[in-house]
């Protein structure tokens, strides 16, 4: 396993690491030593505690290295620092609001990891909220480097001719296997609500905007009534977001707000209703926070709607139509729709996907496991994309064997392998480049570290 910059910054699975600060230089088992500044980039400092939690997340994962892996860890805080260092000069940011909601999404991994808060608190011998002080400056840092990623790399692209060149020069007996992977289709239908339903929650939301037009607190009241507990973390505050990043209807209507503390009216969005106050706009990006709602769905027309797709189930097996026209036709889900219900894979844009909650949701894992190629599932209710309520059927369409991956099979598989190529080369040239032109200090105690870039001792 390769633990370059790019490689060895995971940041997942036992961020309960950070807050056990054991020094490099201590020389024996129970000597603990005031921190020490390890290293210098620019304005930022990497310290012995940074690398001694990152080794003990690293020992916990099981990972292993024919180097230091003290020395391995400090080359990667340098160029981390690197990056951080450089989206200050550019004024590359992230909002508290990101923080909030990358750290809770971790909390939440790292529980059902464990089993349960309780077992995540008993192995970090710290309580849920000391752990979320601990890592929310890791989790910021690892936000602001990617971030500083992003605007190196935003250009990058590879052409056909580049797949096929990076293809060509790969070890055959190095190609990685393709796991075996499903072609899904599916229709899906949104609840029906009743006009009851729609207009109590329109009207609940409107007097939370009274009392916040009458002075009350927006964040305050998104705590008490947002059903996220990330959101709720965040007093429903978005952190700085571009018109790509938003429901069209949610800009449209955020956008509209003049001054900082208007609130809108009440907003439709596939996600919901909302009410939205703003916080800031600057040049074509906006912070705002916000509290949704959703109606709740009626239980007898939840059957009905259940009932009607397992007629149309029924319908399509009598081959009284074709489960592609039922989709193109039928579907509300306008991903799919226009391709016959066929989904497609996130991450390389195939129809091609393991079976795994990567891609699916536990209810439609539930229901594809039990199925044959060509089969078409019963009727069954799960959440979207967008965390919404919705009723399905699935069909498997085929099943690719697993495989070692070839052009003609995987070609947006290698095409991702060779635009990671690519950028991690960007990536190594920008660090070289930005190496030459910043302070740099490395404390002699690492000074007979052996880096993959000799650079760094310049």
């Amino acid at each position: 396993m390769k633990a370059g910059r790019f490689g060895i910054c995971t940041m997942i699975l036992c961020l309960l690491a950070a807050g056990l600060s054991r020094p490099a230089a201590a020389q024996d088992e129970g000597a603990y030593l005031i921190d020490q500044i390890a290293a210098i980039v620019g304005g930022t400092i990497v310290k012995d505690s940074d690398i001694e939690s990152r080794y003990l997340e690293l020992q916990l994962q099981g990972y292993t290295s024919n180097r230091d892996m003290r020395c391995e860890i400090l080359e990667s805080f340098l160029e981390q620092k690197l990056l951080i260092n450089q989206a200050a000069i550019d004024s590359v940011t992230v909002s508290e609001g990101e923080v909030t909601r990358e750290l809770e999404q971790r909390v939440r991994m790292l529980i059902d990891r464990y089993g349960s808060r309780e077992n995540l608190e008993a192995a970090a011998g710290k309580s849920l909220v000391l752990l979320r002080n601990d890592w929310r400056e890791t989790v910021r840092n690892n936000l602001l480097e990617y971030a500083m990623q992003r605007e190196i790399l935003k250009d990058i692209k590879v052409s056909p001719s580049e797949v096929r060149t990076f293809y060509n020069k790969l070890p055959k007996d190095q190609l990685p296997t393709s796991p075996e992977t499903y072609t899904v289709q599916q229709i899906t239908m949104n609840p029906p609500y009743r006009e009851e339903a729609i207009a109590e929650t329109r009207q609940k939301l409107l007097e939370l905007r009274r009392r916040v037009v009458n002075g009350e607190s927006f964040t305050s009241l998104a705590v008490l009534y947002f059903e996220e507990e990330a959101a709720v973390m965040t007093g429903g505050e978005l952190g700085f977001m571009s018109k790509s990043n938003l429901d069209p209807d949610f800009w449209e209507a955020a956008m509209a707000l003049r001054e900082p503390g208007d609130v809108s009216r009440v907003v439709e969005t596939k996600f919901g209703y909302h009410i939205i106050q703003l916080i800031a706009k600057r040049g074509d990006m906006m912070n705002c926070r916000h509290i949704i709602m959703k109606p709740k769905a009626d239980a007898a027309l939840v059957s009905d709607m259940l009932h009607s797709l397992d007629s149309l189930a029924n319908f399509i097996r009598q081959d009284s139509t074709t489960f592609e026209l039922a989709a193109r036709t039928l579907s509300d889900d306008e991903s799919t729709r226009a391709n016959g219900g066929t989904m497609i894979n996130p991450e390389d844009k195939s129809t091609r996907m393991e079976l795994t909650s990567d891609y699916f949701t536990p209810e439609e894992l539930s229901v594809l496991r039990t199925m044959q190629v060509g089969e078409i599932s019963k009727a069954f209710q799960t959440t979207d994309a967008t965390g919404n309520l919705v009723f399905k059927i699935m069909k498997i369409k085929g099943v690719t064997p697993s495989h070692v991956v070839n052009l003609d099979d995987n070609y947006e598989t290698i095409q991702g392998m060779a635009l990671e190529a690519k950028m991690q080369e960007k990536l190594e040239k920008w660090v070289d480049e930005k190496i030459v032109d910043t302070y740099i200090m490395i404390d002699p105690r690492y000074r007979d570290c052996e880096f993959s870039n000799s650079k760094w001792y310049k």
